[in-house]
């Protein structure tokens, strides 16, 4: 998962917590995404298909992720694993689109 976003020193302390060893993602516990409902900033989240991190449930940890933030922008790029690697230009793509 990557999130794009200005931050401040408060949402900084809440990524690290929210990147903290409670991660990986446990299907049975929304508790690691509590930070999210803290973003008040145009936010963009992208996560591969095939995030290791999500166990192997992409669409539900999305679910899960609109339901505190539903205004966020939410892209998963299909094949792509947590590190994206062969799906950079992708990324990219969607990053700068984002941003434009």
């Amino acid at each position: 998962m990557i999130i794009i976003k200005p931050v401040s020193i408060s949402e900084l302390r809440n990524a690290a917590l929210l990147l903290s060893p409670c991660f990986p993602y446990s299907p049975h516990s929304k508790i690691h995404f509590r930070y999210f409902k803290s973003i008040k900033k145009p936010s963009l989240v992208v996560y591969g298909s095939r995030d290791e991190y999500a166990w192997g449930d992409v669409d539900r940890v999305v679910s899960i992720l609109k339901s505190y933030q539903p205004k966020l922008s939410y892209k998963v790029i299909k094949g792509g694993d947590h590190s994206f690697k062969g799906y950079e230009r992708k990324l990219a793509e969607i990053v700068t689109d984002w941003l434009s």
